[in-house]
Parts: C-alpha cells; structure tokens; sequence
C-alpha cells in the first residue's frame, strides 16, 4: 500500500493537499494479467512503442483498480470511493504528474503492486519509463509511414511547427496527398 499526498484547489479556490491511498491485491493482479494477455509483457510491449494513449490506458485502469480508504489498519476499496476519485480534480492531478515525472510513476506503481512483480519490472527498467512517453522532434523522429497515416488537420499542425519556409521536399509530397 501507498500513501499519497494530492494537490488540489476546492471549490473557494483554496489550495489543499488530500491523502489517498493506493493498493492492488494480488487477485487484482491476476485479473489484469489475464485481460491483458501478461501484464508484464503488455508493459514491455507500451514501453517498447511509446504509447501515449496506451500508457494513459494502464495508469488509468492502475489507479481505478488500487484506489481506496484507510480504516485504522485496514484498507478498503468500493466502487463509490473508486467513482469519487475518478471523477475528483485530484485523479487528474495524479494522472499529470504521472505522465510528467516518470520517477514518481515509478515509486507508485512499485508501491501499490505485488512485490515480485514490481521486482521484475524495476529489474527490466519498464517501471522507470510508464509515465515517460519519447517526444518526437519533428520530423526527424517520424517515418515517412507515419507521416502518410496521420489525418490532414494532424500532418498539417506538425508542419506548422516547422520555422518560415523551411519545408523539406519529402514533406511537401506528403502534403500534397492529403489534399
């Protein structure tokens, strides 16, 4: 189990720091690697390909499936206090700072996770990385693949990045296709 300390503003614009707890039971586990035909390999595979929407997809079902309150020394989870946290500025605040400080991902996840499985993850260096998709710098990190399948209103906000007139031939080829 994990403890973690949230920033939030409430309702009068005050700031406050909210404690939740965090923690999946091994049956959880199980659960989420089957679903997920091997979660260690699943992560590998995120990790791999740099999946924005697919590592958003594992915190998220992380989060909603470890989320809970601390009676005493008891630790409890529901569905009402899983759908409260999901739908509370503090989820979306957790969820940033997740995808911004990959270090911090990697202190919760292997916080609220099986011990033997944190282990192997921490071990493959997958857990330092959940949190931390590769920016591409245009255009040099995109293959010309990629290029072609992205939609129109996509490929044509990636040039716009680009300074002046400064637009390779090959990207202008490309361009002409999505007209």
């Amino acid at each position: 189990m994990i403890k973690k300390d949230i920033s939030v503003t409430d309702l009068d614009g005050n700031p406050r720091i909210k404690t939740y707890y965090f923690s999946i039971p091994p049956t959880e586990m199980f659960r989420m690697d089957s679903e997920m035909g091997g979660l260690e390999r699943a992560m590998n595979q995120i990790m791999r390909e740099q999946d924005v929407a697919k590592i958003i997809e594992v915190l998220e079902q992380l989060i909603r499936k470890s989320v809970g309150i601390r009676k005493d020394d008891e630790f409890y989870r529901s569905e009402e206090v899983t759908e409260q946290f999901m739908n509370s500025e503090a989820f979306s605040s957790l969820l940033i700072e997740f995808l911004t400080d990959p270090k911090t991902c990697a202190e919760w996840c292997a916080g609220i996770l099986p011990a033997d499985l944190a282990k192997k993850l921490k071990a493959s260096g997958d857990l330092e990385q959940l949190g931390a998709p590769k920016a591409k710098a245009f255009p040099d990190d995109y293959t010309p693949e990629e290029l072609d399948a992205m939609s129109k209103e996509e490929f044509q906000r990636l040039l716009s990045t680009l300074p002046g007139n400064n637009i390779p031939r090959s990207l202008l080829l490309i361009a002409m296709t999505k007209r």
